[in-house]
């Protein structure tokens, strides 16, 4: 297992040995960072059931400005701290070594909402993802999240989650194996009207207009001008804004 890019790029990571801490694959991790790479750099990151801290250390490694971990089996625990020490990671983390219980209350009373949460649970365990997500879904749970935050949970790929947790709204899976990724985010209802609607910049696929406003549900591809000067804004903001598009192309 190792960081598959950014500052501490191939750099290996421990893990327990045994089977009761399951690792999210090298190949999943690079999926998912892939999808969420406009949204990363200065980002504030939630790595919850963050088991060896892999999750949470790519997103360092990408230009998160702070992750916070929660994990209280000592096992992985202790793989995790020794994963931060070995990378010389000292500031940009908070480590809480209680679970997931007291880390939401500590994110409860963060002066600044979060951007991503990433949450790993044991896949049997089904009251955790219930609970975890209804309480995001949840007006004190909403408090927490960025205007257009997500929550994406791992999960087998043979679970199926709830399409809906309170606010949040299953927005679009993605299986890989015996693994799935989940992503959720504020149902329609909750967001702000810039959440909803494409940029008026992005000319989107499908004989839709330059300029017309697009609800993100109705997104299947967007094209972005890479002789536009600003291409790298509009990628951001198309993530932003549509984050259950399967793809963006650069043309």
């Amino acid at each position: 297992m190792r960081v598959i890019a950014g500052t501490y790029r191939s750099r290996q990571l421990a893990a327990p040995r045994g089977l009761e801490t399951r690792p999210t694959s090298d190949r999943l991790r690079e999926t998912l960072f892939n999808i969420l790479a406009p949204r990363l750099e200065g980002c504030r990151f939630v790595d919850l059931y963050a088991g060896t801290g892999a999750v949470g250390i790519e997103a360092i490694s990408r230009g998160a400005e702070h992750v916070w971990f929660a994990e209280n089996a000592e096992p992985a625990l202790a793989s995790l701290r020794q994963n931060l020490a070995a990378l010389k990671i000292s500031r940009e983390f908070t480590l809480e070594d209680r679970g997931v219980g007291a880390m939401l209350q500590r994110l409860g009373k963060l002066p600044q909402p979060v951007d991503i949460v990433y949450l790993d649970p044991p896949y049997e365990a089904e009251d955790e993802y219930s609970g975890t997500l209804n309480f995001f879904g949840s007006v004190r749970g909403r408090a927490i999240l960025g205007a257009d935050a997500l929550v994406i949970a791992e999960h087998g790929s043979k679970s199926k989650l709830a399409s809906r947790y309170g606010a949040l709204e299953h927005t679009r899976q993605l299986k890989q194996g015996d693994a799935a990724l989940s992503f959720f985010a504020a149902a329609a209802a909750e967001q702000t009207p810039a959440l909803m609607m494409a940029s008026k910049q992005v000319n989107f696929k499908g004989g839709l207009a330059i300029g017309q406003q697009v609800p993100t549900h109705a997104v299947q591809r967007v094209g972005l001008n890479a002789g536009d000067a600003d291409s790298s804004q509009l990628s951001r903001a198309v993530s932003h804004a549509c984050p259950l598009a399967p793809q963006a192309i650069i043309e």
